[in-house]
């Protein structure tokens, strides 16, 4: 099973069959409001239009951890366990989020917000990345997939 083989609800509570991504390469990030990564929007939207001139939905609010978890999530953490944390600061910065995280209780869970995994043409996850992860450092990997 891949992402493809779900729907999900779109921002305005829409069923959206994620089988129209098939062929394409997607980022998927769970985001927030009110959250010190937020800035992260505007870079992954620049990015992502100027360089590939591409489009992206935003997808009804859900959860990511625990009993009523996205089953996206599900699959994408199971892919993909646990993300690389590089650098001394952003090691620091994941160690006090995960220590805060009320969500954050089994291994493989999303510990923040602007958690990223990268999904190749066929709906398979090839790389989750931490939310202190820089977006824009995400290209070396996203040239390899397209």
């Amino acid at each position: 099973m891949t992402i493809y083989d779900l729907t999900v609800k779109n921002r305005k509570k829409e069923d959206f069959d994620l089988s129209t991504l098939k062929g394409k390469v997607s980022l998927v990030v769970n985001t927030a409001t009110g959250c010190g990564f937020t800035p992260q929007y505007d870079e992954i939207h620049e990015f992502c239009t100027a360089k590939y001139k591409t489009t992206f939905d935003q997808f009804d609010k859900i959860d990511v951890n625990g009993e009523n978890e996205c089953p996206v999530f599900t699959i994408l953490k199971k892919a993909i366990p646990a993300e690389e944390v590089k650098g001394l600061k952003n090691k620091m910065a994941m160690k006090a989020i995960r220590k805060i995280s009320t969500t954050c209780v089994n291994e493989g869970d999303i510990s923040w917000n602007f958690t990223k995994f990268l999904v190749d043409k066929e709906g398979h996850p090839v790389k989750r990345y931490d939310p202190t992860f820089n977006p824009s450092d995400i290209e070396k990997d996203l040239i390899e997939l397209l």
